[in-house]
């Protein structure tokens, strides 16, 4: 199983022990988003977009919460395993092709799988930065 280079840099978030009886379980979960959202780097487009992932049988996928750096994969199939590299392939609102590998950063059963790109050639690269900032120009909703 191969694996994408790790980031330089790795935060983690904890609660001490101490804390977390004071905390409740609602505030908890928020400061939880906060932190997962802090550590995004690019806008994302909710989409949905149509994808596949090649293989024996190209497996159609529909595609969420998609960045340069990744997107959401919704589905109630079994997902690749966390780590999992594989080739995916999502068709842009400009009507072209984005391939790249994707590597599973995390899977939500039942609902689907994260995916961070981590083989993105330049021209890829350039398409989706261009579909993205077409798609923010014309007010699809997104997150920042």
């Amino acid at each position: 199983m191969r694996r994408c280079p790790k980031d330089k840099e790795t935060r983690s978030f904890a609660i001490s022990d101490e804390a977390r009886p004071l905390l409740s379980r609602e505030t908890h979960q928020k400061r939880c988003m906060a932190d997962f959202n802090d550590r995004r780097e690019h806008v994302r487009i909710l989409g949905p977009f149509d994808g596949r992932r090649p293989g024996l049988v190209d497996m159609p996928l529909r595609i969420y919460d998609l960045s340069v750096g990744g997107c959401f994969v919704n589905s109630i199939h079994q997902a690749p395993n966390r780590g999992q590299v594989f080739s995916i392939q999502i068709e842009l609102p400009t009507g072209e092709m984005l391939v790249a590998k994707g590597e599973t950063a995390f899977v939500r059963p039942g609902f689907g799988y994260g995916v961070k790109f981590c083989e993105l050639n330049q021209e890829n690269r350039t398409r989706l930065e261009s579909a993205i900032e077409l798609l923010t120009l014309s007010g699809a909703p997104r997150q920042e």
